[in-house]
């Protein structure tokens, strides 16, 4: 299952025009908290343009990092987060399971603490978007609402990864090249909770790719993870009750705002 899809599903944006021959008068915005700054467009503009602008703004970007959103009412990813909340809320209150319950209710205070913004399913690097015309869509609005707009997070290079899921101790903790999951447990003092999957976990990359990974002592496998990578250390399934979820967790975390 390695390099599941940047997003998993299919995610066509209605407001995005991906032909040069369709122009629209509204303008174009493009916010960028990080920096405190917007870019104005008065007409359609190539991705790969936004991108060349933004990092005049911001030289030092950590390109993977880079997070691109419309911001609409789809955007907030509402259905999405109920469906997980429920189903871990479900869980955590399920009658004779105690280890799942306290797993379950652990993952969900987590996923609560998070902010997200659907992330739109492209690689935000201005030479790959140039390389190739469907990888550099044209940005512009059918609608004449002007407080429709995108959003980009630009980020420096992180110092960390964060680790979550069925764990005691959820937590930041400082990247190292070549570390491994066992690696950062050990180091960190991270212990499994009972109805911890020990034998897989998904990582997050900061670009939104999801690598399923194997860390058992029996199953183990290199896989190096990039700085300001996400690690999701799902719930233990029997007869792969919990895969779905924990599929779903490990989607949802891929549109987390920031690490």
């Amino acid at each position: 299952m390695k390099g599941i899809n940047k997003v998993s599903f299919a995610f066509l944006v209605s407001v995005l025009m991906l032909s040069a021959d369709t122009a629209w008068s509204s303008a174009l915005i493009i916010a960028m908290p990080n920096q405190k700054t917007e870019l104005h467009y008065s007409k359609a503009v190539r991705l790969s343009q936004v991108l060349i602008d933004a990092h005049r703004l911001e030289p030092a970007a950590f390109t993977i990092a880079n997070h691109l959103s419309l911001l609409d009412e789809d955007s907030k990813m509402k259905p999405e987060i109920d469906e997980v909340f429920q189903q871990l809320y479900q869980r955590a209150n399920k009658p004779n399971n105690v280890s799942l319950n306290q797993s379950s209710h652990s993952i969900l205070e987590q996923l609560k603490h998070f902010s997200y913004l659907r992330r739109l399913p492209y690689t935000l690097d201005a030479d790959w978007a140039r390389s190739q015309i469907s990888s550099d869509p044209i940005l512009q609005f059918k609608s004449d609402n002007p407080e429709l707009r995108f959003q980009l997070l630009l980020t420096t290079r992180p110092t960390q990864i964060r680790i979550i899921g069925a764990i005691d101790k959820p937590k930041l903790v400082s990247f190292h090249v070549h570390w491994q999951l066992p690696d950062y447990l050990e180091h960190n003092q991270i212990e499994l909770l009972p109805g911890a999957k020990a034998s897989t976990a998904f990582v997050i990359q900061p670009d939104g790719v999801v690598e399923l990974i194997s860390y058992g002592w029996w199953n183990g496998k290199e896989v190096y993870f990039a700085p300001g990578s996400t690690i999701f250390i799902g719930l233990r399934s029997l007869a792969s009750e919990n895969e779905d979820l924990n599929l779903q967790i490990a989607e949802l975390l891929t549109h987390k705002v920031g690490l």
